[in-house]
């Protein structure tokens, strides 16, 4: 097998690219300027900047309900989810296929309290069928893979389309691509998911 070496910004937009995802919606905050660098690397994703959350996760409910497709949508940490907790209540029930991420603080200064910060999964959980910190970087293709298998799948299977993957307390060096780097198996293959 071929290992390639990717930072975290470039193994999360290569593991969209593997599921399809050719739309991302975001209105970035500063613990998202890592991924923001790397968007342009992509051109098979068409990042759709909006002025405030709400907005952000609106339109990707309404391109998955025209097209049906896994779209994506980059929220900056907890301001960004709660303005966007309306537009993720209509996507509930909508059943667009949406994996919405959230920037967060490392955990160090998480303990700090600081203003920004509060236990997203916790928030999101009672409007997504899945919610997940990712806490590892080798965690980051499965948990990739299972969010797109999971939104994906038909709504009156599970309660919404949507999941939630929170990024990066312990993983901000490796986003950032300050060593050590993850090496990733170059297109790694999901399996299918049983029901």
């Amino acid at each position: 097998m071929t290992q390639t070496t990717y930072t975290g910004r470039d193994a999360f937009m290569e593991l969209l690219v593997q599921e399809g995802v050719t739309h991302m919606f975001g209105n970035p905050g500063t613990t998202e300027l890592a991924l923001m660098e790397v968007v342009p690397n992509y051109p098979q994703v068409q990042y759709v900047l909006g002025l405030q959350e709400s907005i952000v996760l609106a339109m990707a409910d309404g391109y998955g309900r025209a097209s049906g497709r896994l779209s994506a949508v980059n929220l900056h940490c907890t301001p960004g989810l709660g303005h966007a907790m309306g537009a993720l209540y209509t996507a509930k029930f909508s059943g667009s296929p949406i994996i919405v991420t959230a920037g967060q603080y490392e955990a160090g200064y998480g303990l700090t309290e600081p203003l920004l910060y509060e236990p997203l999964v916790r928030i999101a959980e009672p409007l997504v069928k899945w919610a997940v910190e990712v806490e590892r970087a080798e965690d980051l293709p499965r948990i990739v893979h299972r969010a797109a298998k999971i939104a994906m799948t038909p709504q009156r299977v599970l309660s919404s389309s949507v999941c939630l993957a929170v990024f990066w307390t312990s993983l901000q060096r490796w986003f950032w691509g300050i060593p050590p780097a993850y090496k990733a198996p170059c297109n790694p293959t999901p399996r299918p998911c049983k029901h």
